[in-house]
């Protein structure tokens, strides 16, 4: 049995490192930034998917022309002790960028327009170590 677990291992081990030779010529170590925005309410009309959509054209394609995913979700989030939380519409913008100071800039610019824009208390930042290839 532990014979077995080695092979496996062993395995596994090697499928890791060929991923990595494979990729990694022309891989980049670049950072995934991860914002988390409520554009409304779930089943409210439409109106935060206007607002959205050209909150994108004018602050984020200008910041990030290069390209970004938006990914929808639904969402809750729950200030202090208000209650239950609601369930809300959002929207999951995923930008892949070298990491700088430069982009850190351009993306907390993006979280204050938000906030700006919709009297929004916060947008959620998550950036996490992403390993690209083009």
């Amino acid at each position: 049995m532990a014979s077995l677990l080695a092979a496996v291992a062993l395995g596994l081990g090697s499928c890791a490192n060929r991923t990595l030779q494979e990729t990694g010529r022309d891989s980049r170590q670049w950072q995934q930034t991860d914002l988390y925005f409520a554009i409304g309410l779930v089943g409210e009309p439409a109106a935060g998917e206007t607002v959205w959509r050209r909150f994108i054209a004018t602050e984020v394609i200008p910041r990030f022309p290069a390209g970004f995913t938006i990914v929808p979700a639904i969402g809750t989030w729950r200030a202090g002790d208000s209650g239950s939380p609601p369930e809300l519409d959002s929207r999951v913008l995923v930008i892949l960028h070298p990491p700088s100071h430069e982009a850190d800039l351009r993306i907390d610019a993006i979280r204050s327009a938000w906030r700006a824009l919709t009297g929004a208390e916060s947008v959620l930042r998550a950036d996490h170590a992403a390993r690209v290839s083009f």
